[in-house]
């Protein structure tokens, strides 16, 4: 199981990496348009948008997966192991509600 969790995070990595190269390009055809030759594509605006969001959101995946998302660990110290873990384990179960909540609420 582990192994398949790493390889879904470096694959959505590889997207992620994809997606804003591909914003890059998109945003720099816009400018260059507008400003040299006074015509913008149609289609720069809308796939920089559709790029942006889906960056967001898959970028999100990353940190969750590395345990290096955003946190207070002000207070680790004066707590038991037992009691950060399941806090830790409580955290998850919420974001994870949280995600699918989100995810059914967009269908």
């Amino acid at each position: 199981m582990n192994k398949i969790c790493k390889k879904l995070a470096d694959y959505v990595e590889i997207i992620c990496k994809v997606m804003l190269s591909i914003q890059i390009v998109s945003v720099m055809i816009v400018v260059i348009g507008r400003y040299c030759f006074n015509h913008t594509p149609a289609w720069g605006e809308e796939l920089t948008l559709f790029c942006l969001v889906w960056l967001s959101l898959l970028g999100a995946i990353i940190p969750l997966y590395e345990h290096k998302h955003l946190r207070m660990t002000s207070f680790d110290s004066k707590f038991s192991k037992k009691f950060l873990k399941i806090s830790d384990f409580s955290i998850n179960i919420l974001i994870f509600g949280f995600s699918l909540g989100l995810f059914l609420l967009v269908l």
